[in-house]
């Protein structure tokens, strides 16, 4: 896949500026805020329809106007497409309308294989399982809208039986109210959890070997799912999370807020044994991503039949020379575009 040119017209910093891409590999730097990290932002916007920097989407529109637009034409294994994505504001709302080749499509069904890494991203190994979550919960949505679309349904139920536990405990409830969303969530999750950890168990058959191939050491790496609730891994999880969910309802009452399911759940990633996320140095952490990243090129590569497009923004600092250059050399002939300081 290789993306020609991309125009941005009232897109963050951006007016109406359109750039020419290079097919191999394309170097953005300049002084810090110039844009760079909004170029690929628009490019991963575009692709994927939503954007990996922690903004409000309001803001994705240039201040004082009330639409934006992003238009590209990419290079699909030897088919043209030309993809519009327009954006435009009602209230603080930011609605969203793709074109592809002059007709409108449903953005979610319609995405293009791409890898991000910008620096943010190292703070996922040992920050909140929020992160962790978003991770994965991204990465399975991208290959699978009926995962995104369960997803979508269980933080609905999720939120609605939130509610009724305040009720409840204001008295302005029954508990016996709560069943129904019990059902609901035990029968959300449990897809949920069974894809998340076929995910992770497709990543551990690969990632010790990434993480070799960057590292250039032997160490062993292994990525653990952590469930929120106990269950045989024989039996029934729809089961077992509302035998939970009915369990836990007194202590959910005094809280006002769920505390099983996989909305809690967490994966973490352990380097020789120990958890990266307390053990690991800085340099480990760094690795432990690229090898995600790779592993996400890998992946993608497989499902869409497509080299992916990939995304380095502003992380090149962070390696030496020959790490560099090692890097760029894993992704093969796909398109990479790299941003950095001058």
């Amino acid at each position: 896949m290789i993306l020609e040119s991309i125009r941005l017209v009232n897109f963050r910093s951006y007016e109406d500026k359109l750039f020419e891409v290079d097919s191999k590999l394309e170097l953005v730097v300049g002084p810090n805020g110039i844009g760079k990290t909004n170029l690929l932002e628009a490019i991963y916007l575009i692709c994927q329809g939503k954007s990996f920097r922690l903004k409000k989407d309001s803001e994705l529109i240039r201040k004082s106007s009330k639409w934006a637009r992003i238009e590209a034409i990419f290079n699909l294994d030897g088919k043209k497409e030309k993809r519009i994505l327009k954006l435009s504001l009602n209230g603080d709302r930011l609605i969203k309308r793709l074109e592809i080749d002059g007709v409108t499509r449903l953005g979610s069904k319609n995405l293009l294989p791409i890898v991000v890494f910008e620096p943010d991203q190292m703070r996922m190994i040992t920050e909140s399982p929020d992160m962790r979550r978003s991770y994965l919960d991204e990465r399975i949505s991208f290959l699978d809208y009926d995962y995104s679309k369960n997803l979508a349904d269980y933080k609905r139920v999720n939120s609605q039986r939130n509610r009724l536990l305040k009720q409840i405990k204001k008295n302005e409830a029954r508990k016996e109210d709560l069943f129904i969303w019990h059902v609901k969530m035990s029968e959300l999750a449990a897809p949920i959890i069974a894809a998340r950890k076929q995910y992770v168990a497709d990543l551990n058959s690969k990632l010790q070997k990434d993480y070799q191939r960057v590292s250039k050491n032997n160490e062993k790496v292994w990525v653990d799912y952590l469930p929120n609730f106990d269950r045989d891994s024989a039996g029934d999880i729809s089961n077992a999370m509302f035998a939970k969910l009915e369990n836990d309802v007194e202590r959910d009452i005094l809280t006002g807020f769920t505390r099983t399911g996989p909305h809690r759940d967490d994966w973490l990633i352990k380097l020789n044994n120990h958890n990266a996320s307390t053990g690991a140095s800085r340099g480990e952490i760094r690795t432990l991503i690229l090898s995600l990243k790779l592993y996400e090129f890998e992946h993608l590569s497989e499902s869409f039949g497509i080299k992916p497009l990939v995304l380095l923004d502003d992380v090149m600092s962070e390696l030496d020379k020959s790490r560099r250059k090692q890097l760029l050399k894993f992704f093969g002939d796909a398109q990479v575009i790299v941003s950095g300081v001058e």
